[in-house]
Order: structure tokens, then C-alpha cells, then sequence
């Protein structure tokens, strides 16, 4: 089980039927996209009730009119507890068609159905440039209140229960085993050299900040900006939101195979397992990376 990650193209208008099956209200609030006056999805003035009562349905309506948008956080602003426990999201927008009557699809990674919900899917985009590409969306999220406050003795270890990357927590990054894959990794897989877009966002309601790294490869601080400068780790707090295309794709540069930590850099919450690994596959005459199929030499 990952968060919600909805992806949509430039120009799309998008309806969300919310169904709430909890004794509570709950919101469902998209930032940056266009919305109906509806479906601001907070209580705020003299604003008509924005909540989905408890057994009841509502729709939402939001229109994402650029794909500079980039990645959209979905929070619940009903009240602090449900997003705490995990009731956030985010809506991923793509690049339209560069192709007249054709459109953006977006396809499972493994089987090649269509799909367009899930924290990782493959992009193609007609005439773009690149024309295919691997979309990722990380969330992390904490709820620790304690560390960081000016007490003494200062407090220096984060909670491991509720320092999570996709709902996940890794095996403890200290001592001889660290970083070591137990099946619990969340994990990223691509080719050498594929394109990929890498969305990153620290979820609603999470206490603290936190230093995003890819494990060495790098991304411009904003990818529609010519020479914008080129960071491999990016500071970021809840609700921030980070859209790294990665330099050179899968495997940075150099394109370079093997298993690449991903994750927070903030010392105490990689140690209690906020990181996940990339695995980079190397390209042979068996396999089909998304460059060589777009170069039709498969």
C-alpha cells in the first residue's frame, strides 16, 4: 500500500468522487490546481461546508492548466488527526501531447496496461522530448514532536514508528548491516539511462524537515529553467514539494548500474529507516529500456 498519486495532463479537468467510510467528516483539498468554488476542501469564512460527511459521497472539481504545476499535495483539512494517520495524496501533472490528435498516456511498468493511479508509472508523451519517461512520487512523512526542541538534554533520536517513505519503513540505517535490502526497501527500478521524473513531497501534517537525496545523481532546482542549478540534495518541510528530473536518468551521468540509496539525509530519520533503494538495471540485447525503445532499436 502506497499514498494516493493521481496523474493527470496539462489542460485535463479532473472530478474526484470522494467516499468517506470514517465516523468523522474529511476534506480532500488539492493546492496549486484551479478549483471549483466548491471544492476548495477547507472550511475557511462564509464558504459553503467543504467536507464529506461520514457514509456520504462528494465530488470535487479541479482543473490542471500546466503541467509547470508539477506536483499538487492532497491533504485532509477537516482536522489534524486523519492526515496524521496518513489521509494525503498528491495529483502528478504531465505534459499534453506535442502531437495534434494524439494524447498522453500513462501504462503500468510491468504489465503495459493502462494506468494512471499509482506512485509509479511510465509516461509517453507523443512528440515530447523525451518522448517516454519513468514517473516516481515519494512521500515522506514524520510525526515526531520532540526532537529538535530546546531542552536539555537536547533530543537526538527521531521515533521510528512514524518516520515513513511511501507508508514504509526500511531496516535501521546504523552499524554493520545498514543499508542492507530485508524486503521491506521500498524500491525504484529503472534501466541505465532512462529517463525519469522523481516527485517528492512531505506529507500534510508531518512535524519536522528533512534533506531529500537520489544517492548521487543530480536535478536542477527547477527543470524549466535554462542553468538552474544542479543540487543533489534539496531541504524541504510539510507540504513542500520537489520535481527531480534526473540529470543524465536512471544511474545519473555516467549511467552506472547497481543499488542507489534514496531517502532523508537528516541523520536521525535515515537511522530509523526513512530511505528506500533504486535499483538500476543494466541494459543487455534481452532487455527493453525506455531509450532504446523510443530509438526503435528493440
Amino acid at each position: 500500500m502506497v499514498p494516493l498519486v493521481l496523474h493527470v495532463v496539462a489542460g485535463e479537468c479532473v472530478h474526484v468522487n470522494v467516499t468517506n467510510l470514517l465516523t468523522n467528516p474529511v476534506g480532500f483539498s488539492v493546492g496549486k490546481l484551479e478549483r471549483d468554488a466548491s471544492s476548495g476542501g477547507v472550511n475557511v469564512g462564509f464558504s459553503p461546508d467543504q467536507n464529506v460527511a461520514p457514509t456520504k459521497t462528494r465530488q470535487y472539481e479541479y482543473y490542471a492548466r500546466t503541467d509547470r504545476v508539477g506536483t499538487a499535495v492532497i491533504s485532509d483539512l477537516s482536522g489534524a488527526t486523519t492526515m496524521k494517520q496518513g489521509l494525503y495524496g498528491a495529483v502528478v501533472v504531465s505534459p499534453k501531447s506535442q502531437v495534434d490528435g494524439e494524447t498522453t498516456e500513462f501504462s503500468d511498468f510491468n504489465t503495459g496496461l493502462a494506468r494512471d493511479i499509482g506512485s509509479q508509472v511510465l509516461v509517453h508523451v507523443p512528440g515530447g522530448s523525451p518522448q517516454d519517461y519513468r514517473d516516481f512520487t515519494v512521500t515522506m512523512a514524520d510525526d515526531d514532536v520532540t526532537i529538535g526542541q530546546d531542552f536539555m538534554p537536547y533530543p537526538t533520536s527521531a521515533k521510528a514508528d512514524r518516520s515513513l517513505i511511501n507508508y514504509q519503513r526500511a531496516p535501521l540505517g546504523d552499524g554493520p548491516t545498514a543499508f542492507r535490502n530485508a524486503g521491506k526497501v521500498p524500491t525504484l527500478t529503472a534501466y541505465a539511462g532512462d529517463p525519469e521524473l522523481v516527485h517528492v513531497l512531505m506529507a500534510p501534517g508531518s512535524e519536522n524537515s528533512h534533506v531529500f537525496n537520489m544517492g548521487g545523481p543530480t536535478w536542477s532546482q527547477d527543470r524549466f529553467l535554462d542553468n538552474s542549478n544542479l543540487v543533489s540534495s534539496q531541504g524541504m518541510g510539510p507540504w513542500e514539494t520537489i520535481d527531480a528530473q534526473i540529470t543524465g536518468g536512471a544511474g545519473g551521468r555516467s549511467e552506472q548500474p547497481g543499488s542507489y540509496f534514496y531517502g532523508d539525509l537528516r541523520r536521525p530519520f535515515t537511522a530509523v529507516g526513512m530511505w528506500g533503494l533504486q535499483r538500476v538495471l543494466d541494459v543487455d540485447p534481452l532487455t527493453c529500456s525506455i531509450r532504446r525503445v523510443n530509438g526503435d532499436t528493440c
